[in-house]
């Protein structure tokens, strides 16, 4: 009798706490969660919530232990009304005089002075369904989960979704804000996403109330949408690392049957910030008979991609059949430090296939139809004075502790996993500006194709440019097309910058060709003090056997060096231009055909030379007691290691 007495008092509590809870729904004053805490499983510090609960529209609930564990599912319950005229209860459209809506909203927000917990059977959710009356279905919920640290192992669900004849309406939003730290395990889901429904919802994790410090993204988040993925935005004060899945594409291939978004229609937008970006999983913001989307990686100490083979880490590529819209741009930053885009663990060594483009970056425009033009990528690593002991920023040794100096890092930039922005078979064109650059070295071993389709599509243009040395191979660079595209390769291009030096790796091929009997060859130009072509390379801008040749210089500030079977092509009219300085050096079976011209130019702007105590132009010092700022010390840009005899140029 005892324990029956019992459990009617805790069934009573329960009951009283519901019934404090469903006065308020609708506002946003903060309710006790308390009553759904297990009352065997929880402790003082730890809320467990054992059983599943539907919760009210507009719930705020705040609870007594600091930490919070949720074990089943926690579903928000939608309030309804007709969205125009007096205030009335609806179920569906039907029940609302048209044009108007029955309004559906569900809101919830969890707050937690210490951990949250979601195990991974767990789900907190908000989906929006449509039901017969619709016209179309309610918009996913919101759900804002606050706490000093996140883990989640669960779901977390606002999607929409739409019935036989009824669409969807919008995906929801997913916040989490906290200060510390948040996990997301291979099990966690973030559905912000709507099959059925014109636009993909939001998921913010840090950029918000809170930032964490740290975070780890496993598992799978979606805001894919029917018409027009949505946004993915990712922020952790120091560092954060993505290991799991991140989904902004669209789904719905078929224009005429896809529900209407007001944004428009293709990929979404992705963003992850951070000091420290660790990039191990893959993202997708693809557009289906539209646009791709935007990925951007922004770091300041450092990004890091790395790439699966037989598939892009990012991926926006985008068109449809009428070669209207392109794909998509992906951007990588390091504001104060170094960019590096590698092959994982294991991949490095593999040999990549020519024209399988499958690596870090795939923004081409897609092939079917007439061939859509290619997106865009941009990979920039800027430099910075920083403290060599703690690294914080300064301008001179003053802004220092003691016995610290102030000196220049980051800038540079790696590139180990194929990149490619190509336009689609037939009239797509290439990439229009693509670059890598960096304020530091920068080198460039993988495969680069901006190039556009053979039918009709132009080559399209690259850039990569080194404030110091920059080296390039030995996979290809390429601008092919109907008529070939425009290739940059630039060292020492930083005003202050050190020597730099260009080089060619052995059996590298650097092209922008023309694809077509009739089509006219691009341009490839490399700049820098000392360049380096070593055996078997080949440099090519011809046209076709009907066309013209394009433009091919070479200009070394110092000395030029073609080495053994070096191949120099501008077929079948025109003539390599080659420029130093100093001098130039070029093998006796070297190939320039079909004509050449060598200049020794002794007007041209001369390197800095390292070392040897003058502030030449150019050169920002030069050896010990050089640099015009107090108690800083004379490095090259880039290189943290403190030396007091080279020039920072």
């Amino acid at each position: 009798m005892a324990t029956s007495r019992g459990a009617r008092a805790r069934r009573a509590l329960a009951t009283a706490g519901w019934l404090v809870l469903v006065a308020p729904a609708g506002r946003a004053a903060a309710q006790t969660g308390d009553f759904l805490c297990d009352s065997r499983q929880s402790t003082p510090d730890t809320c467990v919530i054992a059983k599943n609960f539907p919760i009210p529209d507009g719930s705020v609930l705040t609870f007594t232990a600091p930490n919070v564990r949720v074990r089943r599912t926690l579903t928000t319950v939608f309030t309804a009304r007709c969205a125009a005229g007096p205030p009335a209860p609806c179920a569906s459209d039907a029940q609302c005089a048209a044009p108007a809506r029955c309004l559906r909203t569900a809101r919830l927000t969890l707050q937690v002075a210490g951990r949250l917990t979601l195990d991974s059977s767990a789900k907190i959710t908000a989906r929006g369904r449509a039901v017969p009356g619709d016209t179309i279905g309610p918009d996913g919920g919101a759900i804002t989960l606050s706490a000093l640290d996140v883990s989640l192992g669960g779901t977390v669900g606002v999607s929409a979704e739409g019935t036989a004849g009824v669409p969807a309406g919008h995906a929801g939003a997913i916040v989490i804000d906290a200060d510390g730290t948040v996990t997301l395990a291979s099990t966690a889901r973030l559905d912000a996403s709507t099959s059925r429904g014109g636009c993909g919802g939001t998921i913010a994790i840090g950029s918000g109330a809170k930032t964490p410090a740290t975070l780890s993204a496993g598992g799978l988040l979606s805001v894919a949408g029917a018409t027009l993925g949505g946004t993915i935005d990712l922020v952790a004060r120091d560092q954060l690392t993505l290991i799991g899945t991140l989904e902004a594409s669209n789904t719905n291939g078929d224009v005429p049957s896809r529900p209407p978004c007001a944004g428009g229609a293709g990929g979404g937008a992705i963003r992850l910030g951070a000091a420290s970006v660790a990039f191990d999983g893959s993202a997708r913001a693809r557009g289906r008979e539209a646009a791709g989307g935007v990925v951007r990686l922004e770091g300041v100490r450092a990004v890091t991609l790395d790439s699966p083979r037989r598939a892009a880490a990012i991926s926006v590529t985008g068109g449809d059949v009428n070669a209207v819209t392109p794909g998509g741009s992906v951007f990588l930053s390091a504001s104060a430090g170094d960019i590096v885009v590698r092959p994982r663990h294991g991949e490095r060594h593999r040999r990549h296939r020519r024209h399988v483009h499958r690596g870090a970056i795939a923004a081409d425009g897609l092939s079917t139809g007439f061939g859509s033009d290619a997106g865009f990528f941009s990979l920039v690593a800027t430099g910075a004075m920083r403290c060599v002991a703690d690294g914080t920023p300064c301008v001179s040794g003053a802004d220092c502790a003691p016995g610290d100096t102030c000196v220049e890092s980051g800038g540079a930039v790696t590139v180990q996993a194929p990149l490619s922005a190509t336009g689609g078979a037939g009239l797509g064109a290439g990439c229009f500006a693509c670059e890598v650059r960096g304020t530091g070295a920068v080198t460039v071993s993988a495969e680069v194709d901006v190039s556009g389709g053979r039918q009709g599509g132009l080559g399209g243009e690259v850039a990569l440019a080194g404030g110091g040395d920059l080296t390039v191979g030995p996979a290809p660079v390429t601008a092919d097309g109907f008529d070939g595209g425009v290739i940059t390769l630039t060292a020492g291009s930083r005003v202050g910058a050190a020597r730099g030096a260009l080089r060619v790796v052995n059996g590298t091929q650097i092209r922008a060709s023309a694809l077509r009997g009739d089509g006219f060859g691009g341009s490839v130009q490399l700049e820098g003090c000392d360049v380096t072509l070593e055996p078997s390379t080949v440099l090519s801008v011809d046209g076709g056997s009907r066309g013209h040749a394009g433009q091919l210089t070479v200009v070394a500030r110092e000395r030029l060096a073609v080495q053994s079977l070096a191949t120099l092509s501008a077929l079948p009219d025109g003539s390599s231009s080659l420029t130093c300085r100093v001098g130039e050096t070029v093998a006796p079976d070297a190939v320039l055909r079909p004509a050449f011209t060598s200049v020794t130019d002794p007007t041209l702007s001369p390197c800095p030379a390292s070392g040897n105590g003058q502030i030449e132009p150019l050169a920002d010092c030069d050896g010990r007691g050089t640099w015009p700022g107090s108690g800083a010390v004379c490095v090259p840009p880039g290189n943290p290691v403190l030396t007091l005899e080279t020039g920072r140029g």
